[in-house]
């Protein structure tokens, strides 16, 4: 597992921190990409149980601050 923190402020939707993190596997094929997302601020942050079940194998975030998770996803 790697740690990412691109130096762009994102915002956790529980706590409004900024301390935010991301957290991918290098078998996720599709990090490079999801990286390139982040760094255009092109993705949102969900927390929802719906959209971790539907999208497991997503880049994940944590919020530093409140601890706060969940997954990646395009906007």
């Amino acid at each position: 597992m790697t740690y990412y923190s691109p130096g762009i402020e994102y915002f956790c939707p529980q706590c409004n921190s900024n301390k935010i993190g991301f957290i991918y596997d290098e078998k996720f094929k599709e990090w490079l990409e999801t990286m390139k997302l982040i760094n255009e601020k092109k993705i949102k942050l969900s927390n929802l149980y719906k959209d971790y079940k539907a999208h497991p194998n997503s880049m994940k975030w944590r919020c530093y601050k409140c601890k706060d998770c969940g997954v990646v996803q395009k906007t």
